[in-house]
């Protein structure tokens, strides 16, 4: 049995967008190990998705696990590269599975896509059947801390991938109005994350209020 190596060294909201195209890759490679090479605390979250053997905890693009050498398959889920290509290339696999360019095969980049379609349409291209809307996660065996609440993450480590605070604090509001609990997620940074809502407008009998967990996204660069 060989092993299909899968690149997303990101975060929490970019390793969701692509439950779709790891569910994919798994119905292609059944008896292969699926390994997984992302922010090691994202472990207990990849588990649930049923579909990944081995998570290699990864930080930016750093030369990968050793145990990863040699894959049958390298799938790029994190970018159009450079780096990233660089990444999965040191490893020496048999077969790539990226966007075109920088000496990978495949389809052009496009930039005005969701990104599970994005990863999707990158897997359709190469043969491999993927459906976006294949995103469900069971629940976790931990009891939530909020439990039958409505979570709101309003963060994000790229300021050009955040959306203005006041359109979650008024999709908060409606939450609230209909009768939902509504928990906010995120790091003690986002406390601080440009800019503000004036308070009126954030305190509201209808905004959110409870914290824990965060999220980024991809560069096409990397």
């Amino acid at each position: 049995m060989g092993h299909v190596v899968a690149l997303r060294a990101l975060k929490l909201g970019d390793f969701l967008v692509t439950v779709p195209a790891l569910k994919a890759i798994r119905r292609a490679w059944p008896d292969h190990e699926i390994m997984f090479a992302t922010s090691g605390w994202l472990s207990p979250l990849v588990e649930l998705t049923g579909c990944v053997d081995t998570v290699l905890p990864t930080h930016g693009m750093t030369p990968l696990d050793p145990r990863a050498s040699h894959p049958a398959v390298a799938v790029n889920l994190h970018g159009t590269g450079p780096h990233s290509n660089a990444v999965l290339d040191a490893l020496g696999p048999r077969r790539r599975i990226g966007h075109s360019g920088h000496g990978w095969p495949g389809p052009k980049w496009m930039d005005d896509l969701h990104e599970r379609d994005r990863w999707c349409r990158l897997l359709t291209e190469h043969g491999i059947p993927a459906d976006p809307g294949d995103l469900h996660l069971p629940p976790p065996p931990r009891t939530s801390p909020a439990p039958g609440a409505v979570v709101i993450h309003p963060g994000a480590a790229f300021g050009s991938k955040r959306w203005p605070v006041e359109r979650f604090a008024t999709v908060a509001r409606a939450l609230r109005a209909a009768g939902h609990r509504v928990v906010i997620t995120g790091s003690t940074s986002d406390r601080t994350s440009p800019p503000p809502s004036p308070r009126p407008r954030t305190a509201s009998p209808g905004a959110p209020a409870s914290s824990t967990s965060r999220r980024s996204s991809p560069r096409p660069g990397w």
